[in-house]
């Protein structure tokens, strides 16, 4: 289901200075999108602050609260058929044609776009060239979920994939997580058509709340199914690779919702 954002972005803080995915805003997604938080989150502690980010595809800057205290100067663009509140975005450009000059940043933020560009070579080489060497680029891409912002929805990546791409446009990959694995798959498959039957029903009553997370049956099926998910995605993210539970799921993740990705532009590359 395509789960619109609002103008506010869909993350918001919690105690103790941390931030979370909310619910009402990616009821049926909480999986991946916690995924890409947490990822983006640690990404952001392990590195200096930096001078500039681009925020390619920005849409309402859902992750700008994380980042907006790292970086002297932000800048974020997305393109005019976006469905999402573009209010947030300095201009509107392609990500194969990006207005800024060569070397003009040392961090690229790209979550959820690439599927959406139909070009994503011509892409990763235009990110490579708004990088200075060896400059950071924070990419996340969907692997096993729906069709989404039709028509506009292109391609599917396998790590494999992302490997070819990245180093054709110069880059040297450094970390790559999976967004969950087999069973976060089942889950968001089994739970697309129960969140379907629910959005349908608020639409025909005209009550938003019926969904949303403040209905009872969508908490206790939708909400609290994927937070237990991602509280056993946790403790597996801090068990030694001989532990049982961590040699299982690296078992099963070759069935996942897709990648987090962490790559490093190569210095003195030609893009």
């Amino acid at each position: 289901m395509n789960e619109q954002d609002s103008h506010s972005g869909f993350i918001r803080a919690v105690r103790g200075g941390r931030w979370q995915v909310d619910p009402n805003k990616k009821l049926g997604s909480l999986i991946s999108n916690s995924i890409i938080l947490q990822e983006l989150n640690t990404f952001l502690m392990q590195n200096e602050a930096g001078e500039c980010l681009v925020d390619v595809g920005c849409g309402t800057r859902p992750y700008a609260p994380l980042y907006r205290d790292r970086f002297h100067r932000m800048i974020g663009f997305d393109v005019a058929t976006s469905p999402h509140d573009l209010s947030q975005a300095d201009f509107l450009a392609f990500a194969t044609a990006i207005p800024l000059s060569t070397g003009c940043c040392d961090c690229v933020l790209c979550t959820e776009v690439l599927e959406h560009t139909s070009e994503p070579e011509k892409a990763l080489q235009e990110i490579a060239r708004i990088l200075q060497s060896n400059g950071w680029l924070f990419l996340s891409v969907p692997l096993l979920i729906g069709l989404h912002e039709e028509p506009h929805d292109y391609y599917r990546y396998t790590v494999y994939g992302l490997h070819h791409l990245l180093a054709k446009a110069g880059f040297e990959l450094i970390r790559v997580q999976t967004k969950g694995d087999m069973v976060a798959v089942f889950l968001s498959m089994l739970l697309w058509p129960w969140c379907k039957f629910w959005y349908m029903l608020s639409k025909l009553l005209g009550f938003s709340r019926v969904y949303s997370a403040y209905n009872p049956f969508l908490w206790l099926t939708v909400v609290l199914t994927q937070k237990l998910y991602l509280k056993w995605f946790n403790f597996l993210q801090k068990q030694p690779p001989q532990h049982w539970a961590k040699r299982l799921y690296r078992r099963l993740e070759s069935a996942t919702l897709g990648y987090v990705v962490i790559a490093r532009r190569l210095e003195n590359v030609g893009v």
